[in-house]
C-alpha cells in the first residue's frame, strides 16, 4: 500500500503509512453522533454485516440498500431517480491507530440522470480495456483537479471499473498524492464500482478489512453521482 502524503504545513509534505497490521479483533472505531464502538473482529463478521449470500458474486441495487437499511443508515428518496441517494455514518476514529486523523466511513447509493463532471472525467482515466499501468502522475493531476475545484477535504480514487483494474493491482492505484492547497486533506475516500465482475463478495470485504478508509459502495451499473456535505 502506497503511503498517503498529506499536505499539513506550508512547503512541507508530510508522509504516512496508512496501514498498519494489527489483529482484525483490535481494530474499532468510534463514531462521533452516538459514541458506540463499531468493531470489526474478521472477515466472518463483514460477510455477517453486509448480510451477503455465500454465493454472491457481486452486489447489487436492492443488497446495497439492505446493507445500508442493516447498518442503521438514513435513507432517503429510495424511490426518486431524480435524486441521489445518500448514506452516511458520522466520522470515524481509529483512536489507536490513526490518532490524528478523522476518517469517515460513507455508503453512497445514487440514481438519476445528473453527471459531476470533474467526479466523471476521473472514471475516464479508469475507462480502458487494457491491463496496462495507468501513469502515477496522470492520475495525480485528475485527483488535484478534482480537489481544487471542490468544497470537500477530499481525495477521490476508483477502482476497478470495466475489469481494467485487478484486485491485485489496488495497492498501485492506492497512493495517495499531495494537494498543494491550504486545506488539510484529512479524509481518504476509496470508490468502488461494483459493475466490475472481478470485485467479488471476498475481494470486496477483503478490501475493507485491509483498507478501512472510507468507502462509497455503487451498485452494478452505475456510473452517475455527485457528493453531498457528510455529517461532522
Amino acid at each position: 500500500m502506497g503511503s498517503v502524503c498529506a499536505y499539513n504545513n506550508p512547503g512541507k509534505l508530510i508522509y504516512a503509512n496508512p496501514i498498519i497490521k494489527v489483529p482484525q479483533e483490535e481494530i474499532s472505531v468510534k463514531t462521533s453522533e452516538d459514541n458506540c464502538l463499531f468493531k470489526l473482529k474478521h472477515v466472518e463478521n463483514i460477510l455477517e454485516v453486509f448480510n451477503l449470500e455465500m454465493n454472491s458474486t457481486t452486489l447489487n441495487y436492492s443488497q446495497c440498500k439492505k446493507i445500508l437499511c442493516n447498518l442503521g443508515f438514513m435513507i432517503e428518496d429510495l424511490e426518486n431517480p431524480e435524486t441521489p441517494i445518500f448514506a452516511f455514518i458520522s466520522s470515524f476514529k481509529y483512536q489507536e491507530i490513526y490518532p490524528k486523523l478523522d476518517l469517515m466511513v460513507a455508503c453512497v447509493l445514487l440514481s438519476g440522470s445528473r453527471l459531476t463532471h470533474k467526479i466523471n472525467a476521473l472514471f475516464d482515466i479508469f475507462d480502458t480495456k487494457s491491463q496496462e499501468i495507468l501513469k502515477k502522475d496522470k492520475i495525480s493531476n485528475m485527483l488535484r483537479l478534482i480537489y481544487k475545484t471542490s468544497t470537500y477535504n477530499c481525495l477521490f480514487l476508483a477502482v476497478g471499473r470495466n475489469g481494467s483494474l485487478e484486485i491485485k493491482q489496488i495497492e498501485a492505484y492506492t497512493t495517495f498524492y499531495a494537494i498543494y492547497e491550504e486545506r488539510f486533506v484529512n479524509e481518504f475516500i476509496i470508490i468502488i464500482l461494483m459493475d466490475n465482475k472481478k470485485i467479488t463478495k471476498n475481494t470486496f470485504t477483503e478490501i475493507i478489512c485491509k483498507n478501512f478508509y472510507s468507502f462509497l459502495v455503487f451498485p452494478s451499473g452505475v456510473r452517475e453521482y455527485a457528493f453531498a456535505n457528510y455529517i461532522n
